[in-house]
């Protein structure tokens, strides 16, 4: 079990702490209500709630392995043995599956993989749902920023009609696109 507190946003989000975790804890609860496992190895990709505080702002979360800074720290240090990662193209499309269909984007998936998970199963997980949006609609201008430039270019932002663009699948390509990208550059996984 992993205990998380949320935290003020205002910086990267525009969120306040009590913002962050209500969206976090939609996001978390939607996940779980819809998830439908789809890649044979009957796991969850996202972490479920065990427990939490509203006054406190605080989750008791699953345990969803190491974030591949993490893995990739303790890999070369030798402290773990290597993860061999399963199925990880049905996972990913798993991944995505379950995030169509709950309506989540997740706007928080970094380059150097902090968001992204790997468990000793060789199991692929999604953390940190604090910057995300539900049903296309940003909660703040912070947010709807990056909602309405992912995945485009200037040109085609000034070109693109905003809400045409919502419907197309670009955003889930790209998360599938950074999710390879991360575990294959920071974990050497293929």
């Amino acid at each position: 079990m992993i205990i998380k507190s949320a935290k003020d946003m205002t910086r990267y989000s525009g969120l306040k702490i009590e913002a962050s975790y209500n969206l976090e804890k939609k996001c978390l609860i939607l996940l779980e209500k819809n998830y439908e496992c789809i890649c044979g190895l009957k796991c969850n990709h996202f972490p479920v709630i065990k427990s939490f505080d509203d006054k406190e702002y605080t989750f008791t979360l699953s345990n969803n392995g190491y974030t591949l800074p993490d893995y990739r720290r303790k890999r070369y240090a030798k402290k773990i043995k290597r993860i061999i990662i399963k199925n990880k193209k049905n996972q990913i499309d798993c991944i995505i599956q379950n995030m169509k269909k709950s309506k989540v984007k997740h706007y928080d998936l970094h380059h150097n993989g902090k968001n992204v998970c790997i468990n000793e199963q060789g199991v692929i997980s999604i953390i940190d749902f604090d910057i995300a949006v539900i049903n296309d609609n940003p909660l703040t201008k912070e947010i709807e920023w990056s909602h309405r430039w992912e995945g485009r270019g200037k040109n085609e932002w000034k070109k693109s009609k905003f809400k045409q663009s919502l419907n197309k699948n670009i955003y889930y390509e790209r998360i599938k696109w950074k999710i390879n990208d991360q575990l294959r550059k920071i974990c050497g996984i293929l």
